[in-house]
């Protein structure tokens, strides 16, 4: 079993190169919840960044990467280039107001394309992934305002004991 097994996978090799087909060039464009791309996500409801990364790109061509967000709006374009031998392409983009949730697309076209709108059968996108975003995910402002929020009014309320306690002191010293 193991020999045939071998012999069908050398035919196959064969058959890829005899017709120009680099096993090692398909392309691949996906989403990941972190920047080493280890982990891949198509689900953002708590996480606040996605980390975007494929590889069988034209080795220094450059790339246009859009993120669409869930209400078709274009919200980060940015150009990469495609580097190493693999042409290995990343992406990321923070989750922030005023973006909107549900099925986000991120979609590589040529450079000199930059389309207004997104368009699933648009026969300019070299590659594209879909991946839901909502929930927390677009909290990462709001939580950080609150955070520094809680900080000023601990101080302030600090401020105001101490101011207090101080106050409290002069008047008994004061008195005798």
């Amino acid at each position: 079993m193991k020999k045939l097994t071998l012999v069908a996978g050398i035919l196959m090799v064969a058959a890829m190169l005899s017709f120009g087909i680099d096993s090692a060039s398909a392309q691949t464009w996906g989403s990941y919840s972190d920047a080493e791309h280890l982990n891949p996500s198509d689900s953002f409801t708590e996480l606040h960044t996605v980390y975007m990364y494929g590889e069988g790109f034209s080795q220094n061509v450059q790339y246009r990467i859009i993120y669409w967000d869930g209400g078709g709006n274009k919200r980060q374009s940015e150009i990469q280039k495609a580097l190493t031998p693999v042409g290995k392409l990343r992406s990321e983009h923070t989750f922030a107001p005023p973006d909107v949730d549900g099925d986000w697309h991120c979609a590589v076209y040529p450079t000199e394309y930059d389309p207004s709108s997104y368009d699933p059968a648009d026969t300019n996108i070299v590659a594209d992934d879909t991946l839901y975003a909502g929930g927390y995910a677009f909290d990462v402002v709001a939580i950080t305002v609150t955070v520094i929020a809680a900080i000023g009014v601990a101080g302030l309320c600090f401020g105001i004991y101490y101011w207090m306690r101080r106050r409290y002191r002069r008047v008994e010293v004061s008195r005798n």
